[in-house]
This record gives C-alpha cells, structure tokens and sequence, in this order.
C-alpha cells in the first residue's frame, strides 16, 4: 500500500497545474453540492445522530436510560448531558413521523420513550410529585439514568408534558387503527374547559401588536424585550395540520398573523449590527435566524433548529394553501405577499388567488407557492452553508464569519428539526387532527376570555412500567428566606422529612428568587409537606465555581421548625402555612471562575 500511495502522489504531482488548480478550488462537502444532494445525505447523519443521543445505545451518550433522549453529549460548556422533556417530545414527535412514513425499525426506541415517561412521571422532583396534584409534571429536566435534577432551574415549564401527550396520541392512533365503528371521537373534560380559553387569550390584542405587524412572544415581562421572539415561530410547527384552515385559531403557519410575524422576525435578524453574517444577503432570500434581538446567551448566536424552523414553516403554509386550493392576501399578512411575490402586482391587499383545475406554473397561485417554496429552500441553504464536514449540527453558529459551530455540539433537537424539515420538504404530514365528521368538534374561543381552571386527576401508568405511588395527606407550606447572594449562588432548603430530602443535599430543595431584589432579598419555594408533623428545617448556600455548601449556623433538627397544618383533600396546592426567615450565618463569595 506504501508503493501504490506513493505512485498515486506522484502521478497527482505531475498534473498540469491548471488542473491541480480546478480540483483545489472545489469546495468540499457540504457547501460544495446541491441543495437536494445536501439533505438527501444530511437526512441519513441527522437521523443517525438522533438516535445516538438516545439511551441504552446511543453511541454518544453511555449510560443514558431506555428511552431517555439526551439533550446533546457535551458535558462542560455547555453540560447538556440531560433530558428534558420538551427536547424529548419534539424529538419523539419527529420520530413518530418517521415511523409513520415507513421506517418501522424505530418501534422499539419508540416503545422505550413510553416506559421511560410512564416512569419519568413518577419520579418526585424539586417541582413536586405526580400525585395527588400532578405538580411533578412541570418538572422540566431530569438526569440522564432518569432520576430526578437538583439544580436550580426555570421551574416549572408546562409545555413539555403537552408535546409528549402529542407525540404518544399520534403513535397511539396508529395502535388502534383502524378504530371500531362504534367507537365515536370524544374529548377530554379538561381540553374543552381549557383550550377554549387559551384559543381565546393567544388570538386576543395583547398577544398581537398590531402596530408593528407581530405576535408577541412575551408578555407582561417589562420592557427590557421587544417580543420578537423565535417561539413565535416554532409553536406553529407544534400546531400544524395540513387539512386546518389558515384563519383557524390555532394559528397555523399559513394564517396572516403568523407570516406577519415571520416577516418581521426574519427582518430583525436579517440587520448586520446583529448578525454580520447576514450582511449582503437579498431581501428575497433567507437568513440566520437566532432566538430573539436580546439574547445574550453566547453573546447571542444563530440556531441551527430555527433557521430550520423557519423553513419547515414556509413548506407547511404551502401544503395548507395547496389543500384548501386557495391563497387570501390581506392588511395583516400583505407585508409578507409583497417581500416574496415575484411580481409586485400580486400582492394586493383582498386579493385571492385560487387554483386553476388544471396545474399551471403560470397562475398567479402557483407563480406565489413557487416563490414561497424557494424562499424556504434558501433558509435550508443557509443551514448548508455553515454545516461542518462532519454533518454535525451544535446549537448555534457564530454570528460572525466563519459562522462557527458553538455551544452544545450534536444537538438532538437541531438533528431532529431536520428531519422534520426534511418531511415537510418532501410532502409528508402526520395525521389530520382536524375533524372531518362534525364540525362540532372543532375547539372555538369564546368571545370573551376569562381565567377559569381544572383540577385534573392522575394516576401512575402501571400498565406502560410506571411503579404504584401511595399517597399521603399534604399541606403546602410557603418557605421564605432573606439571604444576599451573588450571581451564580443559590439557596436551598433541607430538613428531617423526606419531602426536604432528609438533610442530604442531593435531595434539597432549590428555591426560586424571581421576588428577589436588593430591598429584599428573597428566596422561597412551595414545598406540600406531611399534614399534623412538626418538621425541622434550615437553609443551604450552593456555591459557584464548585466550592463548598455553607449551612446556616448551628443547624440540628431542632434549629427551625414548622408545624404542618391540616389538610384538604383536593387542595394540596393552597398554602397553608409560611415561614419569613433570615439567613443566619456567613455569606458566600464567588469563585471568580
């Protein structure tokens, strides 16, 4: 083998030097080939990278769970190697579809991530436990064997546990097609109490500013953000149904609202003071997309899923314009009509163009679901253009030239939102979740919105893995503190209960500052205790930099004490009881790290 390399150099050497030249200049793969050859080979890599990152087996993430889908390998800067669980439903969601469009051999991880949520459920953690409330459920990172995360965190998060319910009801559907003939739809008590008024609250003024053209990705936050906000986005993608129609209240990728904001989303970043790789880059094509103008995460960066996102987005408003047969431009999405159209002409506000019978690339339908599949082509293109050799895709890329993978490499949800682009691109959908049947089954907001609630009731799902959970009568007392603390600390509560963790601090309670200000400095956390006991307390620093815990002083059971009151079956959540302490003992000082 020596010879022969040695013969094939030599005859590499002795090429004309024109040709030595051509061959040097080719790019390599992925920016050196089409778009159509690039997804076709990074379809393969991103499934295989998705499946890595999934326990037992994944190649990257030994000692992951059965089922746990792990955020991304990287352990330090960032340490991703968690689950999370909204992470873990849109990449179950992905590979639910998948499984749908015929690659059957992804049953049996599917069949995992449900004995790993029936498990992971169960699993009491610093947001609470399944049972009796379902607080547990809001939980929204867990260890990567499945056992529960201690860290502070943004807690709780309701989103995940939704997207997990989407993700099992598709592939439960596909269990039991075809349905019994006597078997009519039904809904669920707390869907048709509750998603009325979130329709109601989502398509309301206060979530659209109407003056600059875009839904509002966050409200009642202060004025620190402007709203513009990627989530804006990606919860279409969620909601999509190819068979919905574009005016539907949940604000589907076609409706006008929805492609104002995309417009105004994609201008924002399309600025080169934010994003100088942006610069240069025609009105008509697209650009790195980051989470939002503000974001210092960092220095605040493009990500990979939301440029993805944004043309998953554009291909799923084609398919619905494509099934409902027609395209409506009026004063909320005209902005968005006049940056595509290829001719100014076409867009006009009360303009509707429809299909002709007989497909023509001429029509004036047909010439803007060109435009607008081109203009979703170009975001892919911008994802090919600052994709390594490798085919990996991290988090995010730099900003700047050269556009640097950076943060958590192989990024589950990146390689999933890929695949998913990659579905849309190629005109496959999941099940309709419209009914076809009965319009009365359709949710419709009410005309007014008011806050109303549900009390829900939970089980363990023993017939998927789950374990019985015995439940106790709790009360929930409210724990304060007033500790100063610097950025990077944090404060946790312990004590001689199980709920407190028993004084380990592996298993204490990390509490929540988002009351906290120089006034007043404070730490609290709702914690539902044992009704009737006498439970002894105290307050732990965690320090950064991997520094030591400080304890408050003289701490032994008998230092801090509560009495738990009695409690009310159905009302384990109302507090009951509250502590107003103070820190006692010396403060922390940060590691400098």
């Amino acid at each position: 083998m020596v010879h022969l390399t040695q013969v094939v150099f030599a005859g590499l050497v002795a090429w004309p030097a024109a040709v030595c030249a051509a061959a040097t200049d080719k790019k390599p793969w992925p920016q050196g080939v089409s778009l159509k050859s690039f997804i076709g080979t990074e379809q393969k890599i991103a499934l295989d990278g998705v499946l890595a990152n999934i326990g037992p087996n994944g190649a990257r993430v030994p000692g992951a769970g059965p089922g746990i889908v792990i955020a991304s390998p990287t352990k330090e800067n960032p340490n991703y190697f968690y689950t999370w669980t909204r992470d873990a439903a849109l990449t179950y969601k992905t590979l639910v579809d998948e499984f749908l469009f015929g690659n059957k051999a992804l049953q049996p991880y599917i069949e995992d991530y449900i004995h790993s949520q029936a498990v992971l459920q169960t699993v009491t953690n610093p947001s609470g436990k399944l049972l009796p409330s379902g607080a547990g459920l809001g939980e929204p990172k867990f260890n990567a064997d499945g056992s529960r995360y201690n860290g502070n965190w943004g807690r709780p998060q309701r989103d995940g546990p939704a997207l997990r319910a989407i993700a099992l009801i598709e592939y439960s559907n596909y269990l039991k097609s075809p349905a019994p003939p006597s078997s009519p739809p039904s809904r669920n008590t707390a869907c048709t109490s509750q998603a009325p008024q979130i329709l109601c609250f989502l398509n309301s003024p206060a979530f659209f500013d109407a003056s600059k053209g875009h839904l509002l990705g966050n409200i009642n936050i202060g004025s620190f953000r402007s709203g513009i906000d990627a989530n804006t986005l990606l919860g279409p993608l969620a909601s999509f149904d190819v068979n919905a129609p574009c005016d539907s209240p949940t604000l589907q990728p076609c409706h006008s609202k929805v492609l104002s904001t995309f417009k105004v989303l994609v201008d924002t970043f399309r600025d080169p003071n934010l994003y100088p790789i942006n610069a240069n880059i025609p009105k008509t094509k697209g650009v790195a997309l980051g989470r939002y103008p503000e974001d210092i995460y960092y220095t605040g960066n493009p990500w990979y899923l939301i440029t993805l996102g944004a043309a998953e987005l554009l291909y799923d408003a084609v398919a619905q314009w494509e099934r409902q047969g027609f395209v409506s431009i009026d004063k909320t999405n005209l902005a968005f009509f006049k940056s595509i159209s290829p001719s100014p002409s076409l867009a006009r506000a009360g303009t509707v163009y429809r299909a002709w019978p007989v497909l023509n690339a001429l029509s004036p339908f047909s010439a803007i679901l060109n435009a607008v599949t081109a203009y979703a082509d170009s975001f892919v293109s911008v994802v090919q253009k600052y994709t390594p050799p490798s085919g990996s895709l991290a988090e995010q890329f730099l900003k700047t030239a050269p556009g640097t993978p950076i943060s958590a490499d192989n990024l589950t949800w990146s390689f999933a939102s890929f695949l998913s682009m990659t579905h849309r691109r190629n005109k496959q959908f999941p099940p309709s979740w419209v009914p076809t049947s009965s319009s009365s089954l359709l949710l419709k907001p009410p005309s007014q919105c008011a806050g109303t609630s549900y009390k829900g009731t939970y089980a363990p799902a023993t017939s998927a893995g789950a374990p019985q959970l015995n439940v106790t009568c709790q009360s929930t007392i409210l724990f304060q503190v007033n500790a100063s603390t610097y950025y990077g600390e944090n404060i946790y509560l312990t004590g001689n209960s199980s709920d407190l963790g028993n004084w380990d601090l592996g298993q204490a309670i990390p509490m929540q500052s988002s009351n906290y200000t120089s006034e007043r400095p404070l730490w609290f956390a709702k914690v539902p205790l044992s009704a009737g006991e006498n439970i002894g307390y105290a307050f732990v620093r965690e320090q950064d930099c991997g520094q030591g815990w400080i304890w408050e002083s003289a701490v032994d059971a008998g230092n801090r004490t509560v009495s738990v009151p009695p409690c009310v079956v159905g009302e384990e959540e109302v507090v009951r009881g509250e502590t107003d302490d103070a820190f006692r003992g010396e403060g922390g000082r940060s590691g400098g790290c």
